[in-house]
């Protein structure tokens, strides 16, 4: 089954949750889809101690989608993010912007 970027996110009565996959420890940072997982891949430079990783995370997703935090996985790679003040639609857009941009700058 081939999955969209809309797979990747979900309603809440929060905001918008996505779904995401880090790479910690990369050469930079960039957002990439791959239409067999149903995660957002994002890869960071620092890597996964004291927070850094994730603190990169959320300001990268901040740039991009405005407000945000990490609500599950902080632990893991496999993250959940929490984007308030968007819409699912939005976050789509925005996120496709995104992943185009990030794979033309190769």
């Amino acid at each position: 089954m081939q999955y969209k970027i809309e797979d990747t996110i979900k309603s809440s009565h929060k905001g918008v949750l996505v779904d995401i996959h880090v790479i910690s420890q990369s050469k930079g940072k960039k957002i990439e889809f791959n239409p067999w997982e149903p995660r957002i891949k994002i890869k960071v430079k620092n890597a996964p101690v004291k927070g850094r990783a994730n603190q990169e995370v959320v300001d990268f997703f901040k740039k991009i989608l405005g407000n945000c935090e990490i609500t599950a996985g902080c632990l893991t790679p496999k993250k959940t993010l929490l984007i308030t003040g968007c819409t699912n639609k939005e976050v789509v857009q925005k996120l496709e912007k995104q992943v185009e941009k990030d794979k033309n700058s190769i």
